[in-house]
């Protein structure tokens, strides 16, 4: 718990509606984490909705101002395989931290189990640490310059999308439309079409997306915000975030110019347009 901050992490809103994001002490008393749920019973219908419900709210039920912000659950019962819940807040892991706090757990577990004492490797640079250094770097050069890009490719977002009819425009009007593409169309996808063209697949993707988005609006140029991991960019070389847990994303806009012609001369393109960036 001591090792990563961000387990200790909490939120708080001010009275103007801003948030503000701090670490309890690391001598903090510690809210139950586990919790365990013995669900035996003849009926294995009201147990697997009770697992249901209880899942439900271990997902549900975490408090930004008090954490913690992570749960674990452990399902147990007579005939049942023990299932392990472990659920975390979006604001304090990414995709690595899970990496990470998972083989630290299977780590730990195997050393528990052949009676050894449990040592895992040593943290690397916190989140408080790497924040004071990102926030040091905000008036310097290198990233001020960074602006005229931004504002660059804003100008490709100033005229609104299209759209059919009036309405909302917030998180809570958000509706999703799932496609699911077949295997044999995956398999081309992920291995043949980046082998022909000599490009990954995020190039070929992004390419499918920009001609799709300038067919619809009827522009050359459209732009779009691509996403990282966040760990990407070696801005101190005395810092690693290599076992750091928490929140790390770094978000950038790109102005695609999607000239006319073939495929491959669109994928050219965007893929030296990328490089540049």
């Amino acid at each position: 718990w001591a090792h990563h901050d961000a387990l200790r992490a909490r939120f708080t809103r001010a009275a103007d509606g801003t948030w503000r994001q701090e670490y309890a002490a690391a001598d903090t008393e510690v809210p139950e984490l586990l919790r365990v749920h013995d669900l035996s019973g003849p009926d294995a219908r009201a147990a697997e909705r009770a697992e249901a419900r209880l899942t439900h709210e271990a997902h549900t039920g975490f408090r930004l101002d008090t954490g913690p912000l992570i749960a674990a659950r452990l399902f147990t019962g007579a005939g049942r395989t023990p299932r392990l819940l472990l659920t975390a807040h979006h604001l304090i892991v990414d995709g690595v931290s899970w990496r990470v706090l998972l083989e630290d757990l299977e780590t730990a577990y195997r050393q528990a189990r052949t009676g050894e004492p449990v040592r895992l490797p040593q943290r690397t640079t916190s989140v408080q640490e790497w924040v004071r250094r990102l926030t040091g770097r905000t008036g310097e050069a290198d990233l001020a310059a960074q602006r005229a890009h931004w504002a660059d490719v804003s100008r490709h977002c100033a005229e609104p999308l299209p759209v059919d009819l009036d309405g909302g425009n917030t998180v809570a009007d958000l509706r999703a439309v799932t496609v699911r593409l077949d295997r044999q169309r995956t398999d081309d996808l992920l291995r043949k079409v980046p082998g022909v063209y000599r490009t990954r697949v995020d190039d070929v993707l992004l390419t499918a997306l920009g001609r799709v988005l300038a067919d619809w609006t009827g522009r050359r140029t459209v732009a779009v915000g691509l996403e990282g991991h966040g760990r990407e960019d070696q801005l101190f070389d005395d810092l690693d975030l290599s076992r750091t847990v928490g929140w790390f994303t770094s978000l950038f806009p790109v102005a695609l110019d999607l000239p006319q012609g073939d495929w491959g001369t669109a994928l050219k393109a965007v893929k030296e347009q990328l490089r540049a960036v």
